[in-house]
């Protein structure tokens, strides 16, 4: 009895530190929890935070870039370009047009000294009233620096020379809007041409010449093709002949610095024309 009386107090005492430990195990393990959850949740904050600032970040590029305004230093390089192509087509390939950043692209080709831009759908998507009432919007100021060509409608030349206030018309940037039937019809009324003329022989030279007065415009130099796929997408085969063809992965949110970028890529490039 006095053994077991004696053993008692050792066997509560087991129990109370065994009780004791379990509680410990248990209130740490509550708290290395709790730990992570408030880690885990600040995480979530700091993910949450960052994307709001890269957010902000292209909100705020957006905003300098729709300034049209080229910075001191993208008019110096301009300065530093060998040659400066006289005619740019935007051929969109797969994608739809993006209005605000196509405004952007005819208005950033006065200070560039581009006298022709032309936007190739081939899925003939383009709206060109919407266009040009983009244009308005985004760069009214820089409306009579403007000349819409024939493949726009009269009444969109009309409004524009009403809209511009203050200011005297003096193009500097000729814009055309083409399709995939521009090169056939481009094609076949020089055809006509020549049956009404009666002539039955042509030199290359003058069937250049014919072509490009067909087009309105000198043929383009430069093709800023939009997408992965290396082609024209059918654009005006003829006038294409000695094009140099620069990738661009999409329009969409194209900056000053990236558009003077692909003319520098222009100008320091030899063209061989076929040799």
């Amino acid at each position: 009895m006095n053994n077991a009386t004696a053993a008692a107090p050792g066997l509560l005492t087991l129990a109370v530190n065994k009780l004791f430990e379990s509680t410990l195990v248990l209130f740490l393990g509550g708290c290395a929890l709790s730990i992570l959850h408030h880690l885990y949740s600040f995480y979530l904050l700091l993910v949450e935070y960052v994307s709001k600032l890269h957010s902000a970040l292209r909100f705020v590029e957006r905003l300098r870039t729709d300034n049209l305004e080229f910075s001191d230093s993208l008019r110096e390089k301009l300065l530093n370009l060998k040659k400066i192509p006289n005619h740019v087509v935007l051929i969109l390939g797969p994608e739809a047009p993006s209005y605000r950043d196509i405004a952007k692209l005819i208005t950033w080709c006065i200070p560039a000294g581009i006298s022709h831009v032309s936007i190739y759908d081939h899925k003939n998507t383009l709206d060109r009233w919407r266009l040009f009432e983009t244009f308005c919007s985004t760069s009214k100021q820089h409306l009579h620096k403007i000349k819409w060509a024939k493949s726009f409608d009269e009444e969109i030349k009309i409004f524009s020379k009403k809209r511009i206030n203050g200011f005297t018309w003096t193009p500097a940037v000729t814009v055309h809007c083409l399709e995939l039937k521009d090169g056939l019809r481009q094609t076949v009324e020089n055809v006509k041409l020549l049956h009404e003329d009666n002539i039955h022989e042509v030199t290359l030279p003058e069937l250049s010449q014919m072509m490009s007065r067909s087009l309105g415009a000198p043929d383009p130099q430069l093709a800023i093709i939009c997408g992965s796929s290396f082609t024209f997408y059918g654009c005006c085969p003829w006038s294409m002949r000695v094009t140099q063809m620069i990738m661009l992965k999409s329009h969409v949110n194209l900056t000053a610095t990236r558009f003077v970028s692909l003319l520098h890529q222009y100008s320091f490039s030899e063209q061989r024309y076929g040799k």
